[in-house]
């Protein structure tokens, strides 16, 4: 009880000292040039660090919409602008400060993607670190590594996450896996994804049963599934339907599981 207590004190403590902010795209589709506006809420502890964690999100944005046109080659939405406000409704995007500039370039510089024309550069030893505090590290082979999220490690099955492939000392791949505990009647073929885009089909393989034959699941190229990869960027909510030969059972894709599966999206994009 006396944890409970502190832990709620503690809990309004943090949101007494933060303020609430608004951020908000603007946003044109390249393929009806129709303009919308999208909108999420952050805390921030004051106007500056809220500017430039808006900046940041605006940023990231940015990377993926030139993700969209140069890698996926089809409609893509084009990342205008973006406001931020405070929970006064005040307009804060123009606030003055000290060193703006200078906080600006170095988030640019950190989400910076390397000129495709220019070809990926290997990972450096500062880069390997950095991908060591954000992940799991699992080395395939000599020449392969694999990093997936960490709080993998606290889930139970099913577990549903986005991993990124090294190999040779470059960033190279993209895949998306899902595993549950393998039901004897279940008899699983494929996972039905619905986003707020659309649905997609992902058929099960028989290579993760190799691996493990008490889990069944697929583990997916999403660099070869463009659609897919596209609606994972956009969407706020994921279900997925999973069909076997009994029926159909629905898995439930928790908010933190679709947060870092966006975050991962963004650190392949500043690394490849």
């Amino acid at each position: 009880m006396k944890f409970t207590f502190l832990t709620i004190s503690f809990g309004l403590l943090f949101i007494s000292c933060t303020k609430k902010y608004k951020y908000v795209e603007r946003i044109q589709s390249s393929k009806d040039k129709k303009i919308k506006f999208e909108h999420s809420f952050f805390y921030s502890k004051n106007d500056q660090s809220a500017y430039l964690e808006a900046y940041s999100k605006f940023k990231a944005s940015t990377n993926v919409s030139d993700f969209s046109k140069q890698r996926m080659q089809d409609d893509y939405n084009n990342i205008i602008d973006f406001q931020v406000f405070d929970n006064n409704d005040k307009n804060i995007t123009y606030v003055e400060f000290d060193c703006k500039k200078d906080s600006e370039n170095e988030i640019e510089k950190k989400f910076k993607r390397r000129d495709s024309k220019s070809g990926s550069k290997p990972l450096s030893e500062i880069d390997i670190e950095e991908l060591r505090e954000k992940f799991v590290i699992q080395n395939v082979d000599r020449n392969t590594r694999f990093y997936s999220p960490k709080r993998i490690q606290e889930r139970q099955q099913p577990l549903f996450y986005l991993y990124i492939r090294e190999k040779n000392g470059f960033i190279d791949g993209l895949r998306m896996r899902f595993t549950r505990k393998r039901n004897e009647y279940s008899f699983a073929r494929e996972a039905k994804f619905y986003t707020k885009n659309g649905s997609h089909t992902i058929f099960f393989t028989s290579s993760l049963s190799k691996l493990n034959n008490s889990i069944e699941g697929f583990d997916e190229d999403l660099l070869n599934n463009k659609d897919l990869l596209r609606d994972l960027l956009e969407t706020d909510n994921l279900k997925i339907k999973i069909l076997g030969s009994y029926g159909i059972t629905d898995e439930l894709i928790h908010a933190e599981e679709l947060e870092d599966v966006k975050k991962i999206i963004n650190i392949f994009l500043q690394y490849s």
